[in-house]
């Protein structure tokens, strides 16, 4: 079982037990997280938070694993640790910091999962700096591989991406007075299809996000329309529905649980739960601890 703070990470023993040495005492309340995977099957649990003791052990308890999803975040050039990866309590709302990529320093501008092999992606850039994709190990935040997609133009960069449960990746594109819904052949690294966004005036994305309850592709308009959210017709890219949520804010990440929950992350800086029906906002915790959350991913 792997378990992780601060970035930081070790293996228990056979009985369970584990040590991670080198945590830092200076930086304020510290949670643990442990992950175990079983096949198909993904158990995790995490401590409360702990206030480390310098030159001691700090006991984190017992740990109790559980079948869940993950929900994990990716941070823009702001921020602490910027173009990094972190785990999302959807309970508190804590953003726990997991690491950062080599060769990031253009943000992290979203994630998702592949939801046939379990393979996190995510896109470094973002809508005016690039979109380079990246294949990342969600616990240790390390590149498995990179590539910068190719064939039809991709313009100035990407702000989102996401899968559907068939196993196509769709991604935003963005240049000068166009924005595409594209899907990208991650065999050859390139783009596959793109179209226009329709209507012009909803043409930039800043997240996507595909609820497999329904079927249906959801988008984020970020700072250039702050609240408002849209849904996309795959096949054509034509704006099908848009709302608007009770707060005047920009959603910079949206994603989907298992169940159909909708979670966003607002101005970067707090979780919330968007109600997709009412537009309703539930806000979680009090924020993410200064990381400026611009994607977020679901591990189906």
């Amino acid at each position: 079982m792997l378990v992780l703070s601060q970035g930081l990470s070790a293996v228990t023993d056979a009985a369970g037990f584990f040590r991670i040495p080198g945590t830092l005492a200076n930086l304020g309340p510290v949670r643990v997280r442990a992950r175990l995977v079983e096949g198909m099957t993904t158990l995790s649990a995490a401590s409360v938070p702990l206030e480390p003791q310098g030159g001691q052990i700090t006991d984190a308890g017992v740990l109790v694993l559980a079948p869940r999803g993950r929900l994990i975040g990716t941070s823009s050039v702001q921020g602490v640790n910027p173009g990094s990866l972190w785990e999302i309590d959807v309970t508190t709302g804590e953003a726990l910091y997991v690491g950062t990529p080599q060769g990031t320093g253009q943000g992290l501008s979203d994630c998702s999962f592949d939801p046939l092999t379990g393979t996190l992606y995510a896109v470094h850039g973002a809508a005016t700096r690039g979109a380079e994709i990246l294949l990342l190990d969600p616990v240790t935040a390390s590149v498995v591989d990179r590539f910068v997609l190719i064939g039809t133009e991709i313009g100035s960069g990407s702000d989102g991406l996401d899968w559907d449960l068939s196993g196509t990746l769709y991604i935003g594109t963005w240049r000068a007075g166009f924005g595409g819904l594209a899907t990208v052949d991650v065999a050859n690294d390139s783009i596959a299809t793109e179209i226009q966004i329709t209507p012009p005036d909803f043409i930039h994305v800043s997240d996507l996000a595909y609820d497999a309850t329904t079927g249906q592709l959801w988008a984020s308009r970020g700072g250039n329309f702050p609240g408002r959210l849209m849904t996309l017709d795959v096949a054509t890219a034509e704006v099908l529905s848009t709302l608007d949520i009770g707060v005047t804010a920009p959603i910079t990440a949206i994603a989907f649980d298992n169940d159909g929950v909708l979670y966003a992350s607002l101005s970067g800086d707090r979780l919330a739960i968007i109600d997709t029906s009412s537009g309703d906002v539930t806000l979680i915790g009090s924020g993410f601890g200064g990381a400026k959350v611009a994607g977020l991913g679901f591990e189906r």
